[in-house]
Order: C-alpha cells, then sequence, then structure tokens
C-alpha cells in the first residue's frame, strides 16, 4: 500500500485534478463549475503536504494474509454457531471472477445495512476462493476501539472521510487512492 502514496502526491496531479475539475478534461466531460458556479480566482492552489501526508497515514491499511486466517476462522466458527447456513447466489461470485481474470476493475458497492455486512461480504469472498481486496469506508459509525481498528486495517479496511463540505485536497486524494488501487489490485469494496 506504501508504494501508492508517492503517486498520490506525484507533483503535477493535485494540479490536474483541479483544472479538470473546474474546466472540464479533454474528454469533454463536464466540469464541476458546469452545476456548481462559484468565483474561481486564478490564483495556483498549492497541495499542502504535510496535511496530505498525515491524510494518507490515517487511511493507510495493508492485508495481511496470517489476520486474514484467523480472522476467517473466527468468523466461520462464529457464523456455524448462530445459523445453519448462509445461501448466497453463485452468479455473482462467478462473474466477480470472470471479471477479475480479464483484467476489468471490479467495485463492490454493498448496501449498507449493519454491521455484520463487512464480516459476511468477507467470508463470502474468501469461501468462495475470491481475493480479498482493500475495503473503504467512512467507518463514522464505526465503534472506536484501538485493537479492533488495527484488526481493520490489516485486513486492508481504509477508513477515508467523506462529506459534502471536505476540503479540494481531502477530496482529490481519496479519488486518487480509489483511482491507484483499481489501477493496481483491479478489485474495490466501498462501504
Amino acid at each position: 500500500m506504501k508504494e501508492l502514496f508517492p503517486q498520490i502526491l506525484e507533483p503535477g496531479k493535485y494540479e490536474k485534478f483541479l483544472s479538470d475539475l473546474f474546466f472540464g478534461n479533454k474528454q469533454g466531460e463536464p466540469n464541476w463549475l458546469s452545476n456548481n458556479p462559484i468565483p474561481v480566482s486564478g490564483a495556483v492552489i498549492m497541495m499542502d503536504i504535510p496535511h496530505a501526508q498525515r491524510q494518507l497515514k490515517m487511511q493507510h491499511a495493508k492485508i495481511c494474509k496470517r489476520t486474514l486466517a484467523l480472522c476467517m476462522a473466527y468468523l466461520n466458527r462464529k457464523f456455524r454457531q448462530c445459523s445453519r447456513g448462509l445461501y448466497l447466489q453463485q452468479d455473482g461470485f462467478d462473474e466477480i471472477r470472470k471479471l477479475l481474470q480479464q483484467g476489468e476493475r471490479v467495485v463492490l458497492m454493498p448496501v449498507y445495512r449493519s454491521f455484520v455486512d463487512f464480516p459476511i461480504l468477507f467470508y463470502s469472498l474468501f469461501v468462495n476462493k475470491i481475493e480479498l481486496p482493500f475495503t473503504i469506508g467512512n467507518g463514522e459509525d464505526l465503534v472506536a476501539f484501538k485493537q479492533g481498528e488495527k484488526i481493520l486495517k490489516r485486513c486492508g479496511y481504509m477508513h477515508v472521510q467523506r462529506s459534502r463540505d471536505q476540503s479540494l485536497q481531502r477530496s482529490y486524494i481519496s479519488q486518487a487512492t480509489i483511482r491507484e488501487i483499481l489501477n493496481k489490485y483491479k478489485f474495490l469494496i466501498m462501504f
């Protein structure tokens, strides 16, 4: 994961993001200002590198196979204790597998209904022998306890704050993180 961070902070990428945002891009996609007219000065907006590095450090996660194995063993035991079975439609897993084999990017955006959604989805992918991806979540409603946060981060969960009134820099870093993960790993879950 650390190898993605220098690419996010590369000179020129933030400026291109702002340019596309305010003035459109070469593909003719509409710019942000067409829907949100606000006065913009011609001043160059520079990235606050120390702040960006703190945000990336907060988002840092890795997928540790040992932690995943322990979590999956625990989930297997718990799910078998509390349920007679979990029935999943195999077509969806076959489609994910097929798209990943073709080198396509896959983003799962589950409808978040409870705290159990994340473990069930992870366990389901694991049982279907699909490599577990990084997960991006807002995490604003997660119960904060240090040990649980460490386990989530070692399972690839990235706490990425998202809100309508966040700074352009925070928005850029979140979007750049998502792009870099998809370019490198091709698979992502977003809650």
